[in-house]
């Protein structure tokens, strides 16, 4: 599956996603060893698609799934009579991200623990660093922003499955329901980034050195963090338009 953009004389370009058999496209091994400052052991690496029929049947238009509440349902849900595979992306993208960073963060907190506990302050008192109210506030400060982004992404999961309750209810969840959860999932994932950039900054010099957790840990929210930044302006505005009636297509 890959997104693409479908060009037409005479009218706009409509971004879709399209359905490709293994045969017709190839990957190329340009991730991992380093190639990036993380998701080394990622399975994300560039697909090339050249010269390919697409028949209309695996070709979806994202205006037909990215902004539909799905009154006719999907084939998901006629297939297995279950509304989580409605599969709405607006929030269901995001919750994927949110997962990842809220998991990090957390990692990060546990390397911090085990940095504190064992190495003393460069400054007098001379103790461990968890034995001071420093290391000691920034610790719980830390706990507190990964344990509100973690109550965010747990309450969303929550709501999603609630809204398809709705829907097989016959209560069909609006557009804005949707889009605002996955508003919201971006807020969790922002929690987490707060969190890990406080644990890095305040761990010391040595965090420097290639290979050590924490550091690997900083490197997977910044790198989601420069992708989140693309998504979240788009969906906020979408909230509010989906609120307010508005046109959904943003330019």
């Amino acid at each position: 599956m890959v997104s693409t953009i479908i060009l037409a004389e005479g009218s706009d370009p409509v971004p879709a996603v399209v359905l490709l058999p293994r045969g017709d496209y190839t990957v190329r091994d340009d991730w991992g060893a380093h190639a990036t400052m993380a998701l080394g052991a990622s399975g994300s690496n560039t697909v090339v698609v050249e010269d390919v029929f697409i028949p209309a049947e695996n070709v979806s238009p994202l205006a037909e799934w990215g902004y539909s509440n799905f009154p006719q349902g999907t084939h998901g849900t006629r297939s297995t009579g279950n509304p989580m595979y409605l599969g709405q992306i607006q929030s269901l993208y995001p919750a994927s991200l949110a997962a990842v960073q809220v998991g990090a963060a957390w990692a990060a907190l546990d390397a911090y623990e085990e940095t504190i506990l064992t190495r003393k302050r460069l400054y007098p008192p001379l103790v461990e660093r968890y034995k001071h109210e420093e290391g000691q506030g920034i610790w719980g400060q830390a706990r507190a922003t990964i344990d509100a982004a973690q109550s965010v992404l747990l309450t969303a999961a929550r709501d999603y499955e609630r809204l398809g309750e709705r829907w097989a209810s016959g209560d069909l969840p609006s557009f804005e329901d949707w889009v605002a959860l996955g508003n919201v999932l971006y807020a969790s994932c922002r929690l987490s980034h707060e969190a890990t950039e406080l644990l890095f900054r305040s761990v010391g010099s040595s965090v420097a050195r290639k290979g050590l957790p924490l550091q690997d840990y900083f490197l997977v929210t910044q790198m989601s963090k420069a992708q989140i930044a693309e998504h979240v302006p788009a969906i906020t505005v979408m909230t509010a338009r989906a609120h307010f009636g508005l046109d959904l297509n943003i330019n």
